[in-house]
Protein backbone atom coordinates (compact mmCIF):
# COMPACT_ATOMS: atom_id res chain seq x y z
CA UNK A 1 0.00 0.00 0.00
CA UNK A 2 1.16 3.46 -0.76
CA UNK A 3 0.18 6.79 0.85
CA UNK A 4 -1.95 7.42 -2.25
CA UNK A 5 -4.26 4.59 -1.10
CA UNK A 6 -5.34 6.61 1.94
CA UNK A 7 -7.56 9.68 1.87
CA UNK A 8 -6.05 12.98 2.86
CA UNK A 9 -6.60 13.72 6.52
CA UNK A 10 -8.60 16.85 7.29
CA UNK A 11 -6.76 19.91 8.57
CA UNK A 12 -6.85 20.18 12.35
CA UNK A 13 -6.57 23.11 14.75
CA UNK A 14 -3.44 23.68 16.86
CA UNK A 15 -4.61 21.23 19.51
CA UNK A 16 -5.29 18.51 16.94
CA UNK A 17 -8.81 17.94 18.22
CA UNK A 18 -10.97 20.09 15.91
CA UNK A 19 -11.61 19.02 12.32
CA UNK A 20 -11.55 22.34 10.46
CA UNK A 21 -13.27 20.88 7.37
CA UNK A 22 -16.23 19.80 9.50
CA UNK A 23 -16.33 23.16 11.25
CA UNK A 24 -16.30 25.05 7.93
CA UNK A 25 -19.03 22.79 6.57
CA UNK A 26 -21.27 23.34 9.58
CA UNK A 27 -20.75 27.10 9.40
CA UNK A 28 -21.74 27.06 5.72
CA UNK A 29 -25.19 25.67 6.59
CA UNK A 30 -28.21 27.88 7.06
CA UNK A 31 -29.86 27.90 10.49
CA UNK A 32 -32.66 25.75 9.05
CA UNK A 33 -30.15 23.21 7.73
CA UNK A 34 -28.36 23.15 11.09
CA UNK A 35 -31.65 22.42 12.86
CA UNK A 36 -32.43 19.66 10.37
CA UNK A 37 -28.97 18.16 10.97
CA UNK A 38 -29.52 18.39 14.74
CA UNK A 39 -32.93 16.71 14.59
CA UNK A 40 -31.52 13.96 12.35
CA UNK A 41 -28.79 13.41 14.97
CA UNK A 42 -31.42 13.18 17.73
CA UNK A 43 -33.36 10.65 15.66
CA UNK A 44 -30.19 8.57 15.25
CA UNK A 45 -29.48 8.73 19.00
CA UNK A 46 -32.98 7.55 19.84
CA UNK A 47 -32.62 4.65 17.39
CA UNK A 48 -29.29 3.71 18.99
CA UNK A 49 -30.83 3.87 22.47
CA UNK A 50 -33.75 1.72 21.36
CA UNK A 51 -31.32 -0.84 19.92
CA UNK A 52 -29.52 -0.85 23.28
CA UNK A 53 -32.78 -1.38 25.13
CA UNK A 54 -33.61 -4.32 22.86
CA UNK A 55 -30.15 -5.80 23.32
CA UNK A 56 -29.72 -5.24 27.07
CA UNK A 57 -33.30 -4.99 28.23
CA UNK A 58 -33.11 -1.47 29.71
CA UNK A 59 -31.37 1.88 29.56
CA UNK A 60 -27.62 1.64 30.38
CA UNK A 61 -27.91 4.75 32.57
CA UNK A 62 -30.39 2.88 34.77
CA UNK A 63 -27.76 0.16 35.27
CA UNK A 64 -25.20 2.70 36.54
CA UNK A 65 -27.75 4.33 38.86
CA UNK A 66 -28.61 0.94 40.38
CA UNK A 67 -24.96 0.16 41.22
Amino acid sequence: MSPADFPEFPPMDKTGTVDLWQLRHNLSLTPEQRLEQYFNWLEFLEAAREAGRKLYGLEPRALKAAE
